[in-house]
């Protein structure tokens, strides 16, 4: 085994298409903290979300509002799926310029928005979550 540094961006909550793990896998999705510490309403803190590509080295940027902080994002496989990457990214977010919590889901193969559900209230930074189907 040998230790490689593949980005020297700051990154947590490191998620891969959980069917994978204990095995090899082309695909990582991870969140990136830039700016600081969010001390304030007027902190300058941005939480980009990474594809990680393990094979390549390459990495994909999603997107995202940059009023919009996230945490960790769940990968959610399509039952049918014929690649790694094919399902949704789902995760919580905070709307900073709203006030408000967010459900994401996101397309974990091009990063792109599917759906957004407005939530009442905030969601606390750096809540953690897995999926389990019913199936």
């Amino acid at each position: 085994m040998t230790a490689e540094c593949r980005d020297d961006r700051a990154q947590e909550f490191p998620r891969i298409n959980e069917t994978l793990v204990g095995g090899p896998h082309r695909f990582a999705y991870t969140v990136g903290i830039e700016g600081g510490f969010l001390v304030g309403a007027g902190a300058a803190l941005s939480t980009p979300l990474y594809k990680q590509d393990c094979v390549t080295g390459s990495s994909t940027v999603a997107s995202l509002d940059p009023d919009l902080l996230i945490g960790e994002m769940v990968f959610v496989p399509n039952p049918s799926a014929r690649a790694e990457d094919d399902g949704i990214l789902m995760g919580y977010g905070w709307h900073r310029g709203r006030d408000e919590g967010q459900l994401l889901l996101l397309d974990a193969q091009t990063l792109e928005s599917i759906a957004t559900v407005h939530l009442p209230q905030r969601v606390p930074m750096g809540f953690h979550g897995n999926w389990a189907p019913t199936t």
